[in-house]
């Protein structure tokens, strides 16, 4: 007697009915005169000449044992180049907790930490007159606005905060230019600031209130929709397509590797603090967020904001250097823009920088990154850290997480690793 045997259809016919549900794509060129009218051409290259380079980066490995038990590993590295006899820093940080973690706020904590004290040893110890200090991903700093998440976090979190206002305060003294290099940055802050001022000029009778009330939820281009459906109605005529490109998910990173085809840079964009989004707050000081963080007594998280909040803002650019086909996001203190306006808690929306005084001292920055991508796909300095920093799984499993368990069981506890993190290991064959 034969036995049956049902197959299932073809994994490849099965991959295309799945795209096929997929919305066409959508790319955008009905906008790129918009998206190209802050794109400046820029192609020069120039050694450090002066500056020593500090990059930094980092990551993490999370353990959870029985009984509730979480553990974070974190290893920063820090690479100093332009600085004799000076070897590389290599940091190991643990985060032990009976609740709830997240690693990568902590392992942020970490490597700007690290960052900031290898700049003061340069500057202080070592005589060096300018540093260049570039840490991969952002200087923006983003995070959620639950009370209960926030109780949980906030130690970590205010950690991050003060370190971040400690270099970014030293940049102000003029000695340190610090840089975040975003290289899969998914936002689209300066798509939507672009479509909502035009759309604002296309519909001047939605009045300067509606205005900043568009302008605060550009982060959630959705939302704008929503709201603009709503003060419109039915007369969205002249608005309609602007609408659709608002709302179809592209971020500006996407947008400026695929439009643009020499070398350059974006119209620096100053970003105002996530925080002032709390309708009707036009300030830090007067948000509804920071007073519901204070009846929380969250005061540490209070203070670590209010001394972020009082520095000036920090701007986004996103730079395409030559011979490379992506563009990367890339966090740049205003003062070394030479901005000179309101602080960063005062800013009530996301605007471009005024004139073209900032030109100069961008472009000399921005040169230099250039002459350090020797690889057109990145800059060879982030790609040296980033290999020193990654915490292999292999290496965790077999070292790092072997000593945890050890310690934990010497203190008295009889843990293990979970049994779902188990499967998922031996599904994955470590």
């Amino acid at each position: 007697m034969s036995r049956r045997v049902l197959s299932s259809e073809d994994p490849i016919d099965a991959l295309r009915q799945a795209l096929s549900k997929l919305p066409p794509p959508k790319r955008g060129e009905g906008f790129s005169d918009l998206y190209l009218s802050v794109w400046n051409e820029f192609w020069d290259k120039k050694g450090l000449d002066g500056y020593a380079l500090v990059v930094c980066d980092g990551s993490h490995r999370k353990s959870d044992f029985t009984g509730r038990i979480s553990v974070v590993c974190v290893r920063a590295v820090a690479h100093v180049y332009g600085v004799k006899d000076f070897e590389p820093i290599t940091e190991y940080r643990f985060l032990a907790r009976d609740d709830a973690v997240s690693p990568g706020l902590f392992c942020k904590a970490v490597e700007l930490e690290l960052l900031r004290r290898v700049v003061e040893e340069l500057l202080k110890q070592r005589g060096v007159e300018r540093v260049l200090a570039i840490l991969d991903g952002s200087l923006y700093p983003v995070y959620r606005h639950h009370i209960g998440w926030l109780e949980r976090e906030q130690d970590v979190l205010s950690k991050a905060l003060e370190e971040l206002s400690k270099l970014l305060r030293m940049c102000c003294e003029g000695s340190l230019v610090a840089l975040g290099v975003s290289k899969d940055s998914r936002v689209s802050y300066l798509r939507s600031k672009l479509l909502i001022d035009k759309l604002l000029r296309a519909k001047p009778t939605i009045g300067e209130e509606y205005a900043y009330d568009l302008r605060r939820k550009y982060r959630k281009p959705h939302k704008v929709v929503k709201r603009i459906r709503e003060i419109l109605g039915s007369d969205l005529e002249g608005v309609e397509s602007l609408l659709e490109e608002l709302e179809h998910p592209i971020s500006d990173e996407y947008v400026y590797s695929s439009m643009t085809h020499t070398p350059g840079y974006t119209t620096p964009l100053i970003l105002s603090p996530i925080t002032l989004y709390v309708y009707p707050a036009r300030s830090w000081g007067e948000s509804e967020f920071r007073k519901r963080l204070v009846g929380a007594e969250l005061l540490r998280l209070v203070s670590a904001l209010d001394e972020l909040y009082s520095l000036p803002p920090v701007a986004i650019t996103y730079w395409k250097p030559p011979g490379s086909t992506n563009a990367f996001r890339v966090d740049i203190p205003s003062t070394a823009l030479g901005y000179d306006g309101p602080s960063w808690g005062d800013i009530v929306e996301n605007v471009f920088f005024p004139g073209e005084r900032w030109k100069p001292s961008l472009e000399e920055l921005l040169s230099v990154l250039n002459g350090l991508g020797e690889d057109p796909v990145f800059i060879r300095p982030l790609v040296e850290v980033d290999e020193v920093a990654r915490i292999k799984r292999f290496e965790y499993v077999e070292i790092i997480e072997r000593l945890i368990l050890d310690e934990l069981r010497s203190m008295g506890y009889d843990v293990s690793v979970r049994r779902r993190e188990l499967r998922d290991r031996v599904l994955r064959r470590v």
